[in-house]
């Protein structure tokens, strides 16, 4: 078992993280366009360069998840699809339980209104970590998550997902998830576009982004991994041993 601290900013780090790793494999590209419009650039929602990574994310996305193909921009295969990769519901679970925990801790009464105080629906093969929330001497929250080898290493992606995406480095970005040089093509002309584009981040970024990478190196370290260039995610190590991919593959094989 695996143990790891977290400040109240690196537990929201962790939740979006493994909120955009989700996505990425149920086919919610227009995410990544969200995040970059409300992250990064001060111009890119009104110009044609939006318009065109749009277009380009579309058809990558029809290459890396064809079933997708036919859905519109905002629509996805959903995270309990038979056709998304099972890593996605793991993600998913883990997620669902830190920010419920996370919730209460800090909001004893309650929100009704808020999906994240919701009993976690977990579906995934992947044990989820146990949490352990208490204030420090000066009052911040911090979380303790006792996490398991392969959970350990899924939020180890979920964290380069996440820090990829708002670093602009899309080609590593879905070297996470696919080894298709058609998909890494248009990754490439999708990141050559961002770059080109006029940059303003938001108020502090550069401050949490030395958090974030801080974290990333963190669990990288926890779990003996080495995330230098030749790097192969929990997702490509899957593919390469020849294990049941997809929730609905992985389930039928649980049953058999």
């Amino acid at each position: 078992m695996n143990m790891l601290c977290l400040r109240e900013e690196e537990v929201l780090d962790v939740i979006n993280s493994l909120d955009t790793y989700s996505r990425i494999w149920m086919g919610q590209f227009d995410y990544l366009d969200l995040a970059w419009r409300m992250w990064r650039f001060a111009t890119y929602d009104h110009d044609r360069e939006s318009r065109i990574c749009e277009e380009l994310l579309m058809g990558m996305r029809a290459l890396f998840l064809p079933e997708a193909a036919v859905l519109g921009r905002g629509a996805s295969l959903g995270i309990w699809s038979d056709k998304v990769n099972e890593l996605a519901v793991c993600a998913y679970d883990m997620q669902q339980v830190i920010r419920h925990d996370w919730s209460w801790f800090n909001e004893p009464e309650g929100d009704r209104m808020s999906r994240w105080f919701d009993q976690p629906y977990l579906h995934g093969s992947l044990p989820v970590p146990s949490t352990e929330c208490h204030s420090t001497d000066d009052g911040s929250p911090v979380m303790q998550l006792s996490i398991e080898a392969p959970s350990l290493r899924l939020l180890l992606d979920a964290l380069l997902a996440y820090d990829h995406l708002l670093d602009l480095r899309i080609v590593a970005l879905m070297q996470l998830y696919s080894r298709d040089d058609r998909v890494l093509a248009i990754a490439r002309m999708v990141e050559d576009i961002l770059r080109n584009e006029p940059i303003r981040t938001y108020e502090g970024f550069g401050r949490h982004e030395e958090g974030r990478k801080s974290l990333v190196a963190r669990v990288a370290n926890l779990a003996v991994v080495d995330i230098g260039e030749g790097y192969r995610s929990f997702a490509l190590e899957r593919a390469d041993n020849g294990e049941p991919l997809t929730y609905g593959a992985r389930r039928d094989a649980h049953l058999a």
